[in-house]
């Protein structure tokens, strides 16, 4: 048996049972990382399903965080590797891995024959192998995390000269109409185009401002100097760099010289909201305002009725009586008192009204006594009291005969 000395190798070629030295210092967890990729793919110019091959050779590395000086190559056979890339057709995961090649995030170490396979030394601890080497992935960590921490510097940057912008748009808007009376047809134009334009995804801060300067010379256009101080004093925002435009700066069709003529105008109608008023697309759906129904003057209507009488129509309506016992003190007790009571069935303060007017505080007193009774049995108890009503003015008598056209009263069973 012959020895061989790995020191007497050629030079520059190191002995392929040794241990690859290590790269770089990290630890950290493979999904991490992944998620580094994800928040820098469009930087970076990689799709989802570039994303989902990573993901995979990711996979295959031996459980638990990632370290430096651990071999890091995936070397399971693309044909069983496809199921742990959502089964993706072979030719698309080996256009995936040839991106990922390109891009810097993997290398890829191919045998003569363009197999997969690990590289073991003598006591079968695996050394190398030939596949799909993930340490550059790893070495560029803190590249990625500079990346991510950029665009998101960039996105609040954006947003936030969004809102000074729409913000100074909707004061403009506020000041036309307090003080000319409408707003000027340029700055609707302008309050349109602005509105498209900030929906974009692909808009830039140099997009954002070029649209500020055109705001600026709305504002010079139509309010007055001494008015300009004290608007921007009321609507001072934090102040926020403009990078210079760039070259791709064109996208924003936007006049640069202010439109002459803007007052004196047809009166153009005000908005009360705008979508994008705080730099958001949502259309919020406000709930509708309630009707008020103002409380009737009852005291014309009430001025011949005596207690007496209210407490003797009261003593009939063993239903209601028995909710108020006492019974009313006043006339505007006895309203209270059958505004309340009527909530209870489902008839509303405007339903009670009208049955007061039309056939009097008593017969309305003995109708809503016998709706109590049968309410079990009622469906629409509003429909229902229109139609008693109805058949009152048609001269039949309603509430199982206790009230009719003559005004007499039959006495109440129980």
């Amino acid at each position: 048996m012959t020895y061989i000395n790995p020191s007497v190798m050629l030079a520059g070629h190191k002995d392929p049972l040794c241990q690859r030295p290590a790269k770089g210092q990290f630890h950290i967890d493979r999904w991490e990382v992944l998620q580094l990729v994800k928040d820098t793919a469009a930087v970076l110019g990689l799709s989802d399903r570039d994303i989902a091959v990573l993901g995979a050779h990711l996979s295959v590395l031996p459980k638990g965080p990632i370290k430096s000086g651990q071999l890091l190559m995936s070397f399971m056979q693309v044909s069983a590797i496809l199921p742990r890339a959502n089964c993706m057709e072979e030719r698309g995961f080996r256009r995936s891995e040839t991106r990922l090649d390109e891009t810097g995030l993997v290398a890829r170490k191919l045998s003569a024959n363009g197999r997969r396979f690990a590289v073991r030394d003598a006591s079968g601890r695996i050394v190398d192998a030939y596949g799909i080497d993930l340490e550059p992935l790893f070495l560029r960590i803190d590249e990625l995390r500079e990346i991510r921490a950029r665009l998101e510097e960039d996105r609040q940057r954006k947003r936030a000269l969004i809102s000074r912008v729409t913000a100074r748009l909707s004061e403009l808007k506020r000041w036309s109409t307090d003080h000319i009376g409408y707003v000027p047809d340029v700055l609707s134009d302008l309050a349109l185009l602005l509105r498209n334009l900030f929906r974009r995804k692909t808009i830039s801060v140099s997009d954002i401002c070029e649209a500020e300067k055109r705001v600026d010379a709305i504002e010079v256009q139509i309010i007055p100097k001494p008015k300009q101080e004290a608007l921007s004093a009321t609507a001072e925002q934090p102040t926020l760099p403009c990078p210079a435009p760039s070259q791709n700066s064109d996208r924003l069709h936007i006049p640069s010289e202010p439109v002459d003529g803007c007052i004196g105008k047809v009166p153009c109608p005000v908005a009360d909201k705008s979508a994008a008023d705080a730099g958001h697309i949502d259309r919020h759906i406000e709930s509708k305002r309630k009707e008020y129904i103002k409380r009737p003057a009852i005291g014309s209507r009430t001025a011949d009725l005596k207690l007496s009488d209210l407490r003797g129509a009261w003593s009939m309506c063993i239903q209601i009586s028995s909710f108020y016992p006492d019974g009313p003190r006043t006339a505007q007790d006895l309203w209270d008192k059958l505004v309340e009571f009527s909530s209870f069935l489902g008839l509303g303060q405007k339903s009670v009204l009208n049955a007061v007017t039309e056939i009097g505080w008593r017969n309305a007193l003995l109708v809503l006594d016998y709706i109590a009774q049968k309410i079990a049995t009622i469906k629409a108890p509003q429909a229902y009291l229109a139609k008693m009503l109805e058949s009152y003015h048609q001269g039949d008598a309603i509430a199982a005969g206790r009230v009719c056209r003559t005004g007499q009263y039959a006495r109440h069973v129980a």
